[in-house]
């Protein structure tokens, strides 16, 4: 946390030489921070009936962006924005309560969930600040898998809209700095277990994020 503060900081600091134009052009960067992911399965009915409670868990992602922005006049821009996350991300445990008798005797059991090959599309309309800073907004579509493993196992895609606002500020020459937050409420999708039953439920999942990141201007 202490080391997320520092690059914050150094993020948000002014500059002095920070004269380079991040309005107009090629970009990439890479982001990290902190995401929390929430998943749940409701109304699950087959073999047996169960509704797990919303499992939340967070983790770091590793974002790579490429992006093209231009300039809509001298203080508005407008981009598009293609994201993926590196990295797999927790989304915790759910517990549930069934009425199957597991071959062990129990009645209940548990999902672990995780979220991966995370993408994104992105429109990104800013507001120019001043020759250096940049305020914007993110309007995205966004896709995921979740995976969910218990004493049965499933994943099935999912997308959403991916909402998010930040502030980009020149670095030095074409380097660039930003932090950023973002919303993805993914559509609520069904979802079929498979091992020994076969259970059909309402997969909810959603994931938010804090980001701080760098990148480069061609």
């Amino acid at each position: 946390m202490k080391k997320l503060l520092l690059v914050t900081a150094i993020v948000l600091a002014p500059q002095a030489y920070a004269q380079g134009d991040l309005l107009a052009g090629f970009n990439v960067q890479l982001s990290s921070g902190m995401q929390v992911s929430r998943s749940s399965i409701t109304d699950a009915v087959g073999y047996s009936r169960y509704s797990t409670n919303q499992a939340s868990d967070d983790s770091a992602p590793s974002i790579l962006g490429l992006s093209y922005t231009g300039k809509l006049g001298n203080q508005f821009t407008l981009g598009v924005l293609a994201e993926y996350n590196l990295l797999k991300s927790k989304a915790g445990t759910s517990n549930y309560t069934t009425d199957y008798t597991f071959a062990s005797g129990s009645t209940q059991g548990a999902f672990t969930f995780e979220h991966s090959n995370q993408m994104a599309l992105s429109v990104v309309p800013g507001f120019v600040v001043n020759d250096s800073t940049l305020l914007y907004a993110k309007l995205g579509y966004a896709t995921a898998r979740v995976q969910a493993t218990g004493s049965v196992a499933n994943s099935v895609n999912v997308n959403g809209t991916l909402l998010g606002l930040g502030l980009k500020k020149v670095i030095q020459n074409n380097i660039y700095g930003f932090i950023e937050t973002n919303y993805i409420p993914y559509t609520n999708k069904s979802i079929t277990t498979t091992g020994s039953s076969s259970i059909t439920g309402t997969l909810k999942t959603s994931d938010y994020n804090f980001l701080v990141g760098v990148g480069y201007k061609f």
